[in-house]
């Protein structure tokens, strides 16, 4: 190893002209990382680093699964990072955890990220792939139903309609994540939750995804009942909360976020909130009050590296609470809610 990199040192040297040299080199471990061993290639890094000629290496600990990036240099290396980022995250046989190792000397920045770890589950993704086959289960059902007794079966089954909630049934904040309103609704929050799910599965696992999602849904049920008069159904406010959850992970880790799924992330967003104000049929802000509550959910539960209860895990549970509770109460009062109320009222009591 010593010798190995004593070679690339001298070889990189020798190259001649003012453009950047990166010698990428890997190491595997088959029997774990001696924490000698480790010191030792940080140090003999720190040293070997000569002007415009650098070396990097990566260490795989193949019995914890973890990559361990020991120097960054200052050159862009985006690209293969990238590739390496993605496949850390997306492949479950690869790695558990990713983590960084920077010399403070050339890094003072990220001296705190010495060991920071971002840890992903080794469980297989099941919450994603069955609430995909709930909500076409659930779409089966209601399809033949309505189309059995003619019907309107989303009505029945749950959908958010405001004066149905003003008297009482508050349920209607939560089934209309299960319902959809024909087969291509459901085929395209489908293929959403597919593209999604599994990443963000990854990153939470599968109690905390299932929470987020859950409270995403319900808060973008909420600013959807604060909002718009108009009946809805769909899970796509859960799945924008799904998106805010990848912001928080986004917060918390800016540079792989950045280098991996950052931009895809922000580009979804953007476009789909952009263009659903400017189509007729999309319940917008059930897609933002979705992203809101995905984003805090995240932060209440926290990654799956983040262990225990503390002050800002409480205080997103409190803001969701309130923001939930209020959000309700705002909706009660106003005008357009109470004015469709009362014509839904008269429409009961006195037919049209």
């Amino acid at each position: 190893m010593v010798r190995r990199l004593e070679n690339g040192y001298n070889a990189i040297r020798s190259i001649e002209g003012q453009y950047p040299v990166v010698l990428i080199e890997a190491f595997t471990f088959e029997n774990g990382i001696p924490e000698s061993k480790l010191r030792l290639l940080e140090d003999m890094l720190g040293k070997m680093q000569w002007y415009k000629r650098y070396i990097t290496s990566f260490c795989l600990d193949m019995v914890t699964s973890r990559v361990i990036r020991l120097f960054e240099p200052p050159v862009n290396l985006e690209g293969l990072e990238k590739i390496l980022d993605r496949a850390v995250m997306l492949d479950e046989r690869f790695v558990k955890s990713w983590e960084y190792s920077t010399d403070p000397y050339f890094n003072q920045d990220t001296e705190k990220n010495r060991t920071r770890s971002l840890r992903l589950s080794d469980k297989k993704i099941v919450v994603s792939y069955a609430l995909i086959a709930i909500n076409a289960l659930i779409w089966l059902i209601t399809y033949f139903y309505g189309k059995m007794y003619d019907v309107n079966a989303n009505m029945i089954f749950g959908a958010k309609f405001n004066p149905l909630i003003m008297e009482g049934q508050y349920w209607r904040l939560i089934t209309p994540i299960f319902l959809h309103g024909g087969l291509l609704h459901l085929a395209v929050n489908s293929y959403s939750l597919y593209a999604v799910g599994p990443t963000v599965e990854k990153l939470y696992g599968p109690a905390r995804i299932a929470v987020i999602y859950l409270v995403a849904g319900i808060m973008g049920n909420v600013a959807s009942f604060i909002f718009s008069i108009n009946p809805s159904v769909g899970a796509s406010g859960a799945i924008f909360g799904l998106l805010g959850a990848l912001l928080y992970m986004g917060h918390k880790y800016r540079d792989f976020f950045r280098r991996t799924i950052g931009r895809d992330v922000i580009v979804t967003i953007v476009f789909n909130i952009a263009y659903g104000f400017t189509q007729s049929g999309i319940d917008n802000y059930a897609h933002i009050g979705g992203l809101i509550g995905g984003y805090l959910a995240a932060w209440a539960v926290g990654l799956l590296g983040e262990k225990g209860l503390n002050k800002a895990k409480v205080l997103s549970w409190v803001a969701i609470l309130i923001l939930v509770a209020g959000g309700v109460y705002i909706g009660f009062n106003m005008p357009a809610n109470i004015e469709l109320k009362m014509i839904y009222d008269y429409y009961i009591n006195f037919g049209k």
